[in-house]
C-alpha cells in the first residue's frame, strides 16, 4: 500500500499544490494539480501525475519521477540535484541554477531539455537524456563538469531536435547519440510497502480561508482512518493563536462522505491505538474515524470565521 500527501495552502477555487516552506515528501507522491513549491524540494518518495512542478529554490530528486505516470514540465529556478535513476516528463524540464547528477545511472525523457546554468556529473557512470518524437532541443548553455575519477557517457537520443553545447567537455565526458528510443529501466525498488501510520501539517488560516491536504489509499482492501482538524488543543502546546472552531471534512470526486465539526463523539480508543495526543475535553477540535476504499481522498479545513485566523494542525492516522 502507497499513501501520497500533499498540500493545498489555497482557497477552493484555485489549482496547484503549494508548499510554503522548504519541504521534504518522504513518501510517495501522486500529483492531483500542478505542483508549486514556494522554498526548496526534497522528495525521497516517487512523484507521478501528468502536472508541473515549479520549485523556486534547490529541488533534490532522490526517488523517480513519473516512473509509474509521467509529469508535465518541471521548472526549477536554482540547483536541480539528481540520485533518481529516472525521470519522465511531457513537457520541458528547464534549469536556470546548477544541475547535479549524483548517480551512476540515469535514463530522462522529455519534450526539451535546458540546462542555463553549469551541469556537475559526481559521479561516473551513464546519462541517457531523450526528447520525444514531437519534442525540441537539448541545450547545454553553461560549462560541464565530470567526476573526480572516472568517465561519464552522456547517451541522447533527440528525433525531431539537436544536441547544443558550445563549450569545451572535460577529458572524461563523452557524447554518444542514439538511434532508437532508450528502454525503460528496469524497476529494481526494493523499498518496504509497509503502510504509513501517520502524517500531518500545520499551517494558519485566515478568516475564511481553505485548506486542503490530498491523500491516498493504496491496496485492495478498505483501511480504517483518523483524520483530525486541530485548533483549540494546540494551546496545551503552547500556540498563541489557535484556530477556534475548524471544520473537517472528507470528499471523493468532489462528495463530501464525511464530516465534523466538534469531535467529541469519536471513538477515542483510536487516538490510543495511533499514539495521537489527547484533545482538551469540550473542545471545538474537528475529528472523522471512517472507513475508507482504495482510492483517491481529498480533506476540506474550513476556518468558518469572518474575522478571526488561527493555526491548524491536520492530521491523517491508518488505525488498521
Amino acid at each position: 500500500m502507497r499513501f501520497a500527501f500533499v498540500a493545498l495552502l489555497l482557497p477552493l477555487s484555485s489549482l496547484a499544490i503549494t508548499f510554503t516552506e522548504d519541504t521534504t515528501v518522504a513518501e510517495d507522491l501522486v500529483l492531483t494539480e500542478d505542483l508549486d513549491a514556494e522554498g526548496s524540494l526534497t522528495t525521497n518518495g516517487r512523484v507521478d501525475g501528468n502536472f508541473n512542478i515549479e520549485v523556486a529554490e534547490s529541488f533534490t530528486a532522490n526517488s523517480d519521477i513519473g516512473r509509474n505516470r509521467p509529469v508535465a514540465a518541471i521548472d526549477a529556478a536554482e540547483d536541480f540535484t539528481i540520485t533518481a535513476p529516472l525521470l519522465r516528463a511531457t513537457g520541458d524540464v528547464d534549469v536556470e541554477g546548477t544541475t547535479v547528477f549524483d548517480t551512476t545511472e540515469f535514463s530522462g525523457t522529455a519534450s526539451s531539455w535546458d540546462f542555463a546554468g553549469p551541469v556537475v556529473f559526481a559521479q561516473p557512470g551513464t546519462i541517457t537524456l531523450s526528447t520525444a518524437s514531437s519534442g525540441g532541443d537539448i541545450d547545454f548553455e553553461s560549462t560541464i563538469t565530470g567526476p573526480t575519477t572516472g568517465t561519464v557517457i552522456i547517451r541522447t537520443y533527440t528525433p525531431s531536435g539537436s544536441v547544443d553545447f558550445s563549450g569545451t567537455l572535460p577529458a572524461n565526458v563523452s557524447f554518444e547519440t542514439l538511434n532508437d528510443s532508450p528502454p525503460l529501466p528496469t524497476d529494481s525498488d526494493t523499498r518496504s510497502l509497509a503502510p504509513l501510520t501517520n502524517v500531518s501539517m500545520r499551517t494558519t488560516l485566515a478568516p475564511g480561508e481553505v485548506v486542503q491536504p490530498g491523500f491516498v489509499v493504496g491496496g485492495e482492501n478498505p483501511r480504517r482512518v483518523l483524520v483530525r482538524a486541530i485548533g483549540p488543543t494546540l494551546s496545551a502546546f503552547d500556540v498563541t493563536t489557535p484556530l477556534v472552531d475548524p471544520e473537517l471534512q472528507i470528499l471523493q470526486d468532489g462528495e463530501v462522505i464525511a464530516e465534523n465539526d466538534d469531535w467529541e463523539d469519536v471513538d477515542t480508543s483510536a487516538f490510543v491505538a495511533v499514539g495521537a495526543f489527547a484533545l482538551l475535553g469540550s473542545s471545538q477540535d474537528a475529528a472523522i474515524l471512517t472507513t475508507l476504499n482504495p482510492g483517491i481522498y481529498n480533506i476540506v479545513v474550513r476556518n468558518d470565521s469572518d474575522s478571526v485566523g488561527g493555526e491548524v494542525l491536520v492530521e491523517i492516522y491508518f488505525v488498521d
